[in-house]
């Protein structure tokens, strides 16, 4: 996919319990790269600590898994 690039997706998305998520994934040129900007919503009985967790997960599932994988990849 290149930039300028939109995914959404709505439901359920692995919650637990009565949560309803929303993520959108924007691809935006910048510098002569391309940048993923991610935002996570989520409405519904929200667990104490939810926020802290997902920024902590998608922290590492982006910043490091997705990250060494695209750098490392042969294109």
């Amino acid at each position: 996919m290149n930039a300028p690039e939109e995914i959404r997706l709505h439901g359920h998305l692995g919650m637990q319990g009565a949560v309803n998520s929303s993520y959108t994934y924007r691809l935006i040129e910048k510098d002569g790269g391309t940048l993923l900007q991610l935002s996570h919503n989520a409405s519904g009985i929200i667990q104490e600590h939810w926020e802290q967790e997902h920024s902590e997960g998608w922290k590492y599932l982006l910043g490091t898994l997705l990250k060494n994988y695209v750098e490392n990849k042969n294109l």
